[in-house]
């Protein structure tokens, strides 16, 4: 009794949780439809006269030519999308599937779609393509290692870069989670990342019965695809930018106190920095919460205290660079909080990418800073011996005492800094001091042979 009672209540949560998304998506027109002309109803009943009686769906849009017409009782809607929710354990059997198509055939023939926080087993994602049924899934917020802002329809409007996601994996993969699309739909073979997308094809273009003009009559114009993208900066406005909150913490030499620079700089915003030593939550590094405005470092997570200084700062980046105006939320984990980050095009990185470089860049700047470093660097370099030979101050490649002297100077330099190896060892080689051969080395090597790449 008590499973039922809690797989009842975990239903009706999630029904909330979708008529919560729709109604943000339809008061915003993130649809694409004129809000005024569109009702989204709960429970919605509509007559089958093969029951001659109602069948009830856990929630219907529908659609009529004004504003004065939705108010009108007596007018029926042009056009109804018929909306079945399921919150499983599990993919949906076709045998689910079946059964909606069946009430959807009973009610005049309505288009309907299927949401669900789990993806379609094969048979049911071949009879929903069968039937022109729409699906939907859902992912729960606390599995997103990014909230984009909402009701912006920011799915649609903010650049992806393709390494950044698969949503054929998404709807037909059970074991496939999102990164940061709360939700993503399916039909007719096509896949979609935006809910404005899916209704423009699954009810605009792939509808016959609709004469053209009530269709247009009802859309928003849209003024294109990339109306968020994410705002370029340039290295020396990062850099400048790093510097400036670095001197309102009175920062003068070594080691530059975060908690100091958060404090002087957010606190006074209500920003709170939670260090959570007990909690370890996944391989999860830290998180940015705009709405909590918190800041949470999870410690057990690093491998050392240089590491997590990094992530702090890379979580003062996504504040301090405005990345409030693209989302909501962020998760970092290693993968995300990484110098290996920084040597990426950003001109050629999606939207998540652009702002993941630009936060490991200023954690870079603010950790290193550039006259500090340079005047310790070439200090110690005079003091072993080093000079320019025309290939920078420090130059790595496969001779052992080469490799001796850039070790002894970068451990010196993160010693005094407080910084990782590999943050060092970016820092340097972005000031223009160190010269690193062996990635070219190991690129030519990788690449004999396959001229055609």
């Amino acid at each position: 009794m008590a499973t039922a009672m809690s797989t009842t209540t975990k239903g009706e949560d999630f029904e909330a949780t979708v008529y919560g998304l729709l109604k943000e998506d339809i008061d915003s027109g993130a649809l694409g439809l004129k809000p005024e002309c569109c009702r989204l109803i709960k429970k919605a009943k509509y007559f089958s006269k093969d029951r001659d009686g109602d069948i009830i769906f856990d929630m219907a849009i529908e659609i009529f030519l004004s504003k004065d017409a939705l108010q009108t009782d007596s007018t029926r809607p042009i056009f109804i999308v018929l909306i079945e929710c399921k919150c499983y354990s599990g993919p949906i059997p076709v045998s689910d599937v079946e059964e909606f198509y069946s009430k959807i055939q009973q009610v005049s023939g309505h288009k309907g779609f299927f949401v669900s926080n789990s993806s379609l087993q094969t048979g049911a994602f071949k009879f929903a393509t069968s039937k022109h049924i729409g699906f939907a899934r859902v992912f729960d917020n606390k599995s997103l290692s990014w909230q984009l802002n909402r009701p912006t329809d920011a799915y649609r409007n903010i650049s992806i870069d393709i390494n950044e996601i698969n949503l054929k994996l998404l709807i037909s993969d059970e074991n496939y989670k999102s990164k940061f699309l709360r939700i993503c739909f399916y039909v007719d073979d096509r896949y979609f990342h935006s809910i404005r997308d899916f209704v423009d094809y699954f009810i605009c273009r792939d509808n016959v019965d609709l004469p053209c003009g009530y269709i247009q009559a009802l859309k928003i114009n849209s003024s294109g695809r990339a109306q968020l993208e994410v705002k370029y900066l340039h290295k020396l406005k990062i850099e400048e930018l790093a510097d400036f909150l670095r001197r309102t913490a009175n920062y003068k030499n070594g080691e530059v106190d975060l908690e100091e620079v958060y404090s002087a700089n957010y606190a006074r915003d209500g920003f709170v920095l939670n260090m959570d030593k007990t909690e370890p939550r996944g391989n999860t590094l830290g998180r940015l919460s705009f709405k909590e405005k918190r800041i949470y470092i999870y410690p057990c997570n690093h491998a050392n205290k240089e590491q997590e200084r990094f992530t702090f700062a890379h979580e003062i980046g996504h504040i301090a660079l405005g990345h409030a105006s693209y989302m909501t939320e962020e998760s970092s984990t290693d993968k995300e909080v990484t110098t290996s980050r920084l040597a990426l095009d950003v001109n050629n990185v999606g939207a998540i990418g652009r702002m993941e470089w630009q936060a490991n860049y200023f954690a870079s700047c603010l950790l290193l800073p550039r006259s500090n470093v340079e005047t310790l660097t070439r200090s110690i370099a005079t003091k072993i011996g080093l000079r320019d030979r025309g290939f920078g101050l420090l130059y790595l490649d496969h001779q052992p005492e080469n490799q001796t002297q850039c070790r002894r100077v970068i451990r010196e330099i993160r010693n005094t800094f407080k910084a990782s190896y590999s943050a060092t060892k970016y820092r340097l080689q972005d000031i223009g001091l160190l010269t690193d051969n062996t990635e070219q080395i190991a690129t030519r090597d990788l690449t004999k042979g396959f001229n055609w790449l």
